[in-house]
């Protein structure tokens, strides 16, 4: 499964496309990853801000929070989708490792 990491603003985002279909499928995968990091990378956060907001303008209240230091909440489960469950359980199981490092900090 291929991944890429993105700069957007202050943080780094990565991403992975998943199409096990076939040959065709995988190279799609690449394809639209390679896309996003040419289209993307380097995205300053006042770029991406600006595009959520014009998308949903309630976003502004939320980036209000967060820049005042509000957190999201740090609990709850992760639900898995047993149609996709495979695919969904690699991304679980990166969250959960993340939020096991993040209590150990």
């Amino acid at each position: 499964m291929p991944v890429v990491s993105i700069n957007v603003g202050p943080k780094r985002v990565h991403l992975t496309a998943y199409c096990p279909d076939d040959e065709l499928g995988l190279l799609a995968c690449d394809y639209v990853l390679a896309r996003a990091a040419e289209l993307l990378d380097g995205t300053s956060d006042a770029d991406w801000r600006r595009w959520l907001i014009e998308r949903d303008p309630e976003i502004a209240g939320l980036f209000a929070k967060l820049d005042a230091g509000w957190k999201l909440p740090r609990n709850g489960e992760f639900t898995v989708d047993p149609s996709n469950a495979p695919a969904e359980a690699r991304i679980i199981r990166h969250l959960l490792r993340e939020r096991l490092e993040q209590c150990g900090r």
